[in-house]
């Protein structure tokens, strides 16, 4: 299932698959592996906070930045407008 995602690909981000039940029968109760990616998730995702975090700052700059400009061409301006966080 990994490659056919691509994900070994990916050399950067890394991956868990694990075979699991989404949904338990009525009366059952969650599978076990759900809890145990959702552990790995959290882990992987808490390990790496501050280079996602960096990542999103920047993505964020770079929309507004974007949405600005596109603003700015729209309504006539030419001069660069920055943002601040």
């Amino acid at each position: 299932m990994a490659s056919q995602l691509g994900l070994p690909d990916l050399k950067a981000n890394p991956f868990h698959i694990k075979a699991c039940v989404a949904k338990a029968m009525v009366g059952q109760p969650p599978d076990p592996r759900l809890h145990e990616g959702l552990r790995w998730l959290l882990g992987s995702v808490g390990g790496m906070f501050p280079e996602l975090d960096a990542r999103v700052q920047r993505d964020t700059m770079e929309v507004r930045y974007g949405e600005g400009r596109r603003e700015r061409i729209e309504g006539g301006l030419s001069a660069p407008l920055f943002f601040t966080a």
